[in-house]
């Protein structure tokens, strides 16, 4: 019936019968895949015997009628509040998406992406890799960091035997301070702020023994702890600068100038030799940052482009040098 009208009316074209068509596949196609699938995890909780169980388990409490319901009644509940939280996040996706495409930028989150796979891949997941998540860690002593390196494997290994979370095993802070400290007795660990007795009791001495070897590494396996560069009072004017050009840059794009650089990025990069600055490992001399605003850090730095304030506007004004 809706067909013909269409047709009377002469409000029916090609294209719009295809995208009806399309439409109607594709919503026939899930239903049919939600049928399908529900049937099949049907007879699987069937063969399992869950509904027996829950039966049972719900008749063992011996619970009034009006109860059960109640519990049945509670746990929909949860399941709608549960639903009622996921249901925007594939429109906030597409929203985002066609966003990203209008600015052109899908590109940026692409790279951004592959760049946290490849931060948090297999190296990153290594329980010997896991000290640097630490903070504070960079602090340490290269032995003390050995240390440190060996009792974050031990408690990685030792939560996932217990099945329970890594601060429940030992808290981040106490193993900074045991590496920092390295107690050799089971009540010097009791006197270690934070280290809980029963801890002790079940595991004092396996910490003890992983302390030990982690102070009987050589020289060679310690971690190489990051050196805190002491900044000149020309280099903090420097630091500086580049902060305000970054800052401007980043007015320009509508982005955050946090997104693009940190203090710490733009300290490397100011205490780097003019030579070893292509070399250095930061998020701002590659991809999309290199290309909105690290060429620029990199041409202010060498002098190729003069920074100077508009007297009219008190924006920066980016001058090239020939």
């Amino acid at each position: 019936m809706s067909l013909l009208l269409a047709v009377t009316i002469g409000r029916l074209t090609w294209a719009g019968l295809g995208r009806a068509f399309h439409e109607t596949v594709r919503t026939t196609s899930m239903i049919m895949l939600i049928i399908i699938f529900a049937s099949i995890f049907s007879h699987v909780i069937a063969l399992l015997g869950t509904p027996r169980a829950l039966l049972g388990l719900v008749t063992g409490l011996k619970l009034a009628p009006w109860m059960v319901f109640a519990l049945i009644f509670g746990v929909l509940i949860l399941i709608a509040y549960a639903l009622e939280d996921v249901q925007y996040l594939l429109p906030v996706y597409e929203h985002l998406r066609r966003r990203l495409e209008t600015l052109g930028r899908l590109e940026w989150v692409r790279e951004e992406f592959a760049r946290l796979e490849l931060k948090h891949g297999e190296l990153a997941r290594d329980p010997r890799h896991r000290y640097q998540r630490i903070r504070g860690w960079e602090n340490l002593k290269p032995r003390s960091a050995a240390v440190l390196r060996e009792l974050v494997a031990w408690r990685e290994g030792e939560a996932r035997r217990r099945n329970v979370p890594r601060g429940r095993v030992i808290r981040d802070d106490v193993l900074l301070e045991l590496a920092r400290r390295t107690p050799t007795t089971v009540a010097a660990l009791r006197a270690t702020r934070g280290f809980h007795p029963s801890e002790a009791d079940r595991n004092g001495e396996a910490v003890l023994g992983v302390i030990r070897h982690g102070l009987a590494l050589p020289e060679a396996e310690w971690p190489e702890v990051p050196r805190v560069r002491r900044i000149e009072p020309e280099s903090a004017g420097q630091v500086d600068l580049l902060q305000a050009v970054l800052k401007a840059r980043a007015e320009e794009e509508e982005i955050a100038p946090s997104l693009l650089a940190s203090a710490s990025d733009l300290q490397a990069l100011v205490a780097a030799k003019p030579a070893q600055r292509e070399n250095l490992e930061l998020p701002i001399l590659h991809g999309w940052r290199r290309q909105l605003a690290g060429e620029l850090l990199l041409r202010v730095l060498e002098g190729t482009v003069l920074v100077s304030i508009t007297p009219r506007t008190g924006k920066l004004r980016l001058t090239p040098q020939t």
